[in-house]
C-alpha cells in the first residue's frame, strides 16, 4: 500500500513537472509581488490582491494554450479541495502571526507599532515559504525550496536593516518580484528551446 502511495505521488509530481517547467507561474508572482510594492499604502493594494486572483489563471491558461501545450500536450491536474486548501492557507498564516506576537511578547514589543512595520519584510518572507513548500511538495521542484529559503533570507535582511514606515517591505516586494520575473522568463525560454516544435510536427516528422 506504501509503495503504491508513492508511486502515485512520484507520478502526480512528474505531470505537475512537465505541466509547470514553463516558468509562468514565477513569472505570474513577480508580476504580483511589484504590484504589491507598487500600490502598499493606496486605495489600488486591495485590487493588486483581487485582480490577479481572478485574471492570472486565465492569463496563464491562454499563454499555455498558445505556447505549452502544442509542444507538450495537455493533461488536467488533479486540483485539490478548495476548502482544504483555504483550510490549510488560513491555518498556516494564523500560526505565523500568533507566533510573530508572541516573540513581541517577550521582547516587549506587542504595542509598539514600529515594530511590527520593521519587522513586516520577515513576516512577508516566513508567509512565502507556506506557498513555496506546497508547490515543491506538489512538484518536487527543487527551486521552491530555493525560493524559500530566499524569501525568509530576504525578508530578514530587509527587517534588520533600518528603514521608515513599510519601506523595507516595499523594497522587498521589489527585489523578490524581479527574482521572480527573471526566473520566469528564463525558464520560458529554456523551455522553448527544448521543445522547438510542437506535438504534431514531432508526430508529422516521425511518419
Amino acid at each position: 500500500m506504501k509503495q503504491e502511495e508513492i508511486n502515485l505521488t512520484q507520478i502526480e509530481q512528474k505531470a505537475y513537472r512537465v505541466s509547470f517547467q514553463d516558468g509562468l507561474v514565477e513569472i505570474m508572482l513577480g508580476i504580483l509581488l511589484i504590484s504589491l510594492g507598487a500600490t502598499l499604502g493606496s486605495v489600488l493594494y486591495v485590487f493588486a490582491i483581487l485582480i490577479p486572483i481572478f485574471l492570472f489563471p486565465r492569463f496563464i491558461e491562454v499563454i499555455r494554450k498558445r505556447y505549452t501545450y502544442p509542444k507538450i500536450g495537455y493533461a488536467k491536474l488533479p486540483m485539490d479541495d478548495p476548502k482544504k486548501t483555504a483550510k490549510g492557507i488560513f491555518s498556516y498564516t494564523a500560526v505565523v502571526l500568533a507566533l510573530m506576537v508572541i516573540c513581541f511578547l517577550l521582547f516587549g514589543k506587542v504595542k509598539d507599532a514600529a515594530a511590527y512595520k520593521k519587522w513586516s519584510p520577515a513576516l512577508m518572507g516566513v508567509l512565502m515559504v507556506g506557498g513555496f513548500l506546497y508547490a515543491h511538495g506538489k512538484s518536487g521542484f527543487i527551486r521552491y525550496i530555493v525560493f524559500a529559503v530566499l524569501a525568509v533570507v530576504s525578508g530578514l535582511l530587509f527587517s534588520i536593516m533600518s528603514f521608515e514606515s513599510y519601506d523595507g517591505l516595499i523594497i522587498n516586494f521589489f527585489v523578490m518580484g524581479g527574482i521572480f520575473i527573471v526566473t520566469g522568463f528564463t525558464l520560458f525560454i529554456l523551455f522553448i528551446h527544448k521543445y522547438p516544435k510542437s506535438t504534431k510536427e514531432t508526430k508529422s516528422d516521425n511518419v
